[in-house]
């Protein structure tokens, strides 16, 4: 699922997929080649968040 976010340098829209960055992949701004990477110590925790959000979607749709 590609999403989108501020880049912190330019303020232009990076494109990225959250399981790919939860996964350790980096994405780049396409205006100012600034990289966006989630911190090896936080991958645990989104992983766990992204998991409950994920399972949580699968029970609404569900109903």
């Amino acid at each position: 699922m590609n999403q989108t976010l501020q880049c912190p340098k330019c303020k232009s829209e990076i494109t990225f997929n959250a399981r790919a960055l939860i996964a350790g992949a980096a994405f780049g701004c396409t205006t100012c080649q600034s990289q966006i990477r989630m911190s090896p110590s936080s991958m645990n925790q989104a992983k766990k968040a992204y998991d409950k959000f994920t399972d949580l979607k699968k029970k609404i749709s569900q109903k």
